[in-house]
């Protein structure tokens, strides 16, 4: 059986692993499945070259985060969890709480990339 060559990669929205693997609450937010999204794999480099990894939020923020995610009552995509989060943690981030804007800052720049790698996507499912 022949094997395909690999063309995507699993984009996890929270990075960098190392950092936000190292506390249970970043690890849960990180590895959810709206946490992650398919890309193929030259956006996915795009996106990491263009790109910034984010710090870890305070224990506080990451509770509202992983509240606010988990609380949806349907299933949402990925692109549309990046935009409510980062929309929420920026509201956050206006009481003062510096790594909640920090975290929207970095969310946002991932979101045209994210954009272009789901577009790219279907594109090639539909061809």
């Amino acid at each position: 059986m022949e094997r395909r060559p690999v063309t995507e990669n699993i984009h996890h929205i929270y990075f960098d692993r190392k950092s936000w693997n190292g506390q249970t609450l970043s690890r849960t937010i990180r590895n959810l499945e709206v946490s992650k999204v398919l890309m193929p794999i030259e956006d996915h480099n795009d996106l990491h070259h263009n790109t910034h990894a984010m710090g870890i939020p305070s224990a506080y923020v990451a509770r509202l985060a992983l509240d606010r995610i988990t609380s949806r009552n349907r299933r949402y995509s990925a692109l549309d969890v990046v935009r409510d989060s980062e929309d929420y943690l920026r509201s956050i981030g206006e009481n003062y709480y510096d790594d909640a804007t920090d975290i929207a800052d970095r969310l946002l720049e991932q979101i045209p990339f994210i954009q272009v790698g789901v577009d790219s996507l279907k594109r090639r499912f539909i061809a």
